[in-house]
């Protein structure tokens, strides 16, 4: 799979649900690890997080590049 590129604009404003399906169940899958479980509340709360917002949790970065 091809890692996507954003500009910093655009990873400000992306937010978490509107990513790709492979790269959003792939962050996902590695927040549900880091956290344990992920309820549905939690998920509403991720889902309308800026990606950048997330890069404290997960390394993002794996799977976005900035330029």
């Amino acid at each position: 799979m091809n890692n996507i590129t954003y500009t910093i604009p655009e990873l400000m404003t992306t937010k978490f649900y509107e990513l790709p399906n492979p790269i959003y169940h792939r962050i996902l899958t590695e927040l549900t690890h880091h956290f344990g479980f992920v309820t549905a509340h939690m998920l509403d709360i991720l889902n309308n997080a800026p990606v950048y917002q997330l890069d404290q949790y997960v390394d993002i970065y794996k799977y976005i590049h900035v330029i």
